[in-house]
């Protein structure tokens, strides 16, 4: 099938499935695939010119989402203004999501500005109280107490981050700001609005993560169980809790525990089905890695046949990332 042919069922199927809203939202992300190519000093990955955004700030200083892109845009071309922006943005919304997620590798490579950065934090937090400032907290204990543990994981984060090997970066755990990383996560669940689903689902999964890192397994399951109770109750409508279930499928695996395991693989798959009303010609990528623990559990239990016929699924869900994925999956398994 020609490539013009699959567009236009692409198109069609859109159109029927969720109407002209739907068109133009495919249209829309189809421009920012194209400015994304363009990423320049002098426009963002979203296709924004960088002068506009400056001056759209200095308008409204207030204007949190605009400074969140200013800084996204940073992290890559202007360190310095990027913690420039950072103070302020700690100054006006300490509970920014761009104070971590666009200093993350700028963190790992300079341990003083990350501790300059929390010093802040903790200052602004006696003032506002808000479980988003608590998480920005946690997550730069996190930075401080627990960086990759293994060596692989070490040389993940650089590719990932951008990072040359000659540079330095946090090696060490810390036990103290690892126990106070656990203090701060547990202050934003509790402070939580208690039936916001979204919140108490994602501070859940990003405190279980922290808890995986650090080798707490079972505090971790514990959380992703309760993050999965909140999935269901109405966080995730585009099927992306599904995650959260395979997560708790590999670790329950690797506990050894394979029928708990295989209950939220399965779950994980009809999650993705339910819904994931997909298009033609297109992939189910959390499929494809729930039938790769599957595949796992199944050489554990020792059934070989049904063992090739996982990876075989996983491999039809997803024939882009599968081989990638069944490659690193020999990584958990020295390390279980």
């Amino acid at each position: 099938m020609s490539d013009l042919l699959k567009t236009l069922r692409y198109y069609w199927w859109t159109f029927r499935r969720w109407g002209w809203r739907g068109l133009v939202g495919l249209f829309q992300f189809a421009k920012f695939q194209r400015a994304a190519r363009h990423e320049s000093p002098d426009c963002t990955h979203m296709g924004y010119a960088v002068a506009d955004l400056k001056e759209k700030l200095q308008r409204n200083p207030h204007d949190h989402l605009t400074r969140g892109y200013l800084m996204s845009h940073y992290r890559k071309y202007d360190r310095a203004k990027l913690r420039q922006h950072t103070y302020r943005a700690i100054q006006e919304d300490p509970g920014h999501f761009a104070i971590f997620y666009a200093n993350h590798a700028e963190f790992y490579q300079d341990a003083a500005y990350c501790q300059d950065v929390l010093a802040r934090l903790l200052e602004a937090v006696q003032q506002r109280n808000e479980p988003d400032v608590h998480i920005n907290i946690a997550r730069l204990y996190e930075t401080l107490g627990a960086p990759p543990a293994s060596s692989e994981r070490m040389a993940e984060w650089r590719r990932y981050f951008v990072i040359p090997d000659e540079v330095a970066i946090i090696s060490e755990p810390n036990p103290t700001y690892v126990a106070e990383a656990h203090k701060h996560f547990q202050e934003a669940i509790a402070l939580a609005t208690p039936d916001d689903a979204f919140y108490q689902h994602h501070y859940r999964e990003l405190y279980a993560n922290f808890c995986e890192k650090v080798g707490a397994r079972d505090k971790a399951i514990r959380l992703y169980e309760e993050a999965a109770r909140f999935s269901l109750a109405g966080t995730g409508a585009d099927g992306s809790e599904s995650r959260t279930w395979i997560t708790l499928g590999r670790l329950h695996w690797r506990s050894k525990d394979f029928e708990r395991a295989k209950e939220c693989l399965f779950k994980a798959i009809e999650i993705e089905k339910e819904y994931d009303d997909v298009p033609p010609d297109s992939t189910h990528v959390y499929t494809s890695e729930a039938s790769v623990y599957l595949g796992l559990i199944a050489v554990d239990e020792g059934n070989v046949n049904a063992a090739r016929q996982y990876l075989r699924q996983s491999i039809d869900a997803d024939p882009l990332h599968a081989p990638r994925l069944l490659k690193g999956q020999s990584v958990l398994v020295e390390a279980r």
